[in-house]
């Protein structure tokens, strides 16, 4: 459990009046942070490709019950939830794939 600073900090983030967006996830709406970029990934020996890799950042407790396969609309597009990682401190970062 994170100290109740880094909640309140977390949240003030996440906010919409600050990064946050609304994203809807498992039939409830939550505030992220969205992005939708692309990234370079080595493939080795040198050899670069640019993929599309949206994620998003919010608050673990937000995101209890989160499976692979997950179904996400944000910006009126659907994602798949393809993996996700805990920071142990409140938030949960999720690589998505778009539909």
């Amino acid at each position: 459990m994170p100290a109740a600073f880094i909640a309140n900090d977390v949240a003030h983030v996440t906010g919409s009046d600050v990064f946050g967006e609304s994203v809807t996830w498992a039939g409830s709406t939550v505030t992220v942070i969205f992005d939708d970029e692309d990234v370079e990934v080595q493939l080795g020996e040198g050899v670069a490709q640019i993929q599309n890799q949206p994620t998003m950042i919010g608050q673990t407790s937000d995101f209890s019950g989160i499976a692979d396969g997950d179904a996400v609309v944000a910006r009126g597009v659907t994602f798949k939830v393809k993996n996700w990682k805990r920071d142990g401190q409140g938030q949960i970062e999720i690589f998505l794939e778009r539909q």
